[in-house]
């Protein structure tokens, strides 16, 4: 074994596909290794060929623009689960002179019809995609609804006699919004109903509502006020005319700094940030405690969210994946695959801070706003993805009539993921 000569597989690696040694294409991929900072793909081959691919020119990761010369105190992302088009992306943006506008995913903002009735607001949202409408609230407690043109829409408004709302949240499926307000108050308002029925929410959080968010199948509800986790409410809302209050598990976690993010996933996991913590908090549906995810920020978490990625939406068969992303103070922003508790994507973004944070339902773009209304937006492609196309690049290398499609199959067959029939 010590006389063995040892591979010279790293002499020379140019990028495009150029081996490091001049011999007969490869055969079978042996190794493979990807760098998620630099999308950048090796592979080893039999005879120990080493080849370089560089995925940046083939698509385009990051798009950035301004809303104007204003801070943002909000920005939300509307996605369309049900499809791949990223036509039906797009943003909607509450400066703090409380204006509102509305932006395609490359930037184009989308001129409102009916400006008077959406600005100035105090808190945005989207309905539910079957709804396809802007939800707009304003000083006195008003909201309006518009459609993606920015046209008036019925019910013209709610007016629910808050004065000092300062969170909304928006059912996935049902027509309610929930509304939290300086004082801890919780009320859902089902705006189906005509005239619109209001409920309150029994047990107020302790202070000021700032975080609310409804589970993706619309089964619980979350809450949490200015006492940090104290105030942190989850609700078993399957019966809406009952809802029942859910304790979480006693635990001596160190929230420090405050709570920075709040988000439940379409299991009823409860995911906290801490402003000055790297560790993200976890309780499942029944309130019990899960072992916390160690992001490795060393400056705290600005932020968190989390999505629901389905590789192919028009199948039946495709299991969709809880994607978690986080954005720290370092002005990085992270993705998990939540399951495997595992990074799947990271990015950086070019802002001097990072302000505000939003991560689309459908687990495929972020989008972060820095200094004066700057926007930046990633779009985020799963190492499986990454990797095919690595292997798309390798059949182009190979590309020869007589080749077989078994051939190539064999190629690529340790890396890409097969496709369900």
């Amino acid at each position: 074994m010590e006389n063995e000569p040892k591979p010279e597989i790293f002499k020379e690696i140019a990028l495009k596909g150029y081996a490091s040694k001049q011999k007969a294409k490869d055969k079978e991929i042996e190794n493979a290794s990807f760098n998620l900072k630099s999308k950048k793909l090796i592979t080893v081959a039999q005879e120990n060929q080493a080849r370089l691919w560089d995925f940046y020119p083939k698509s385009k990761t990051k798009t950035s623009f301004s809303t104007g010369e204003v801070s943002l105190k909000n920005l939300t992302l509307r996605s369309d689960n049900n499809s791949n088009d990223p036509k039906t992306l797009s943003i909607v943006t509450l400066d703090e002179k409380g204006n509102v506008q509305l932006w395609s995913i490359e930037g184009r903002e989308i001129p409102f019809k009916d400006e008077e009735k959406v600005s100035p607001s105090i808190a945005i949202g989207f309905t539910p995609e079957s709804d396809r409408q802007i939800v707009s609230v304003n000083k006195k407690g008003v909201i309006d609804f518009l459609n993606l043109e920015g046209v008036v829409q019925n019910p013209i408004s709610i007016s629910t006699g808050q004065d000092n709302i300062t969170s909304i949240a928006i059912h996935p499926s049902k027509k309610i919004i929930a509304t939290g307000d300086k004082q801890g108050a919780v009320m859902f308002w089902n705006y189906k109903k005509k005239p619109t029925e209001s409920q309150t929410m029994p047990n107020p959080n302790g202070g000021e509502v700032k975080f609310m968010s409804f589970s993706p199948n619309g089964q619980q509800f979350v809450s949490v006020g200015t006492e940090g986790v104290k105030g942190v409410k989850l609700w078993n809302i399957s019966d809406l005319n009952d809802p029942k209050e859910v304790p979480l598990e006693a635990h001596n976690y160190d929230y420090s700094g405050g709570v920075s993010g709040l988000d439940i996933n379409e299991n009823g996991d409860i995911a906290i940030a801490a402003t000055e913590k790297s560790k993200i908090y976890l309780f499942d549906r029944s309130g019990r405690s899960i072992e916390p995810l160690n992001t490795g920020y060393e400056k705290g978490i600005i932020d968190i969210g989390f999505g629901q990625f389905n590789e192919n939406p028009s199948s039946w068969l495709s299991s969709a994946r809880s994607y978690l992303a986080t954005v720290g103070d370092d002005r990085v922003i992270k993705i998990w695959d939540y399951s495997k508790r595992q990074k799947i994507a990271e990015f950086t973004s070019d802002f001097v801070k990072v302000n505000k944070f939003s991560f689309s339902p459908d687990g495929r773009s972020v989008v972060v706003e820095g200094d004066k209304g700057k926007i930046e937006v990633f779009s985020v492609q799963p190492l499986h993805k990454l990797l095919k196309s690595g292997c798309d690049w390798l059949v182009d290398y190979h590309s020869n009539p007589s080749r077989s499609e078994s051939e190539v199959a064999k190629t690529c067959s340790k890396y890409v993921r097969k496709k369900s029939h």
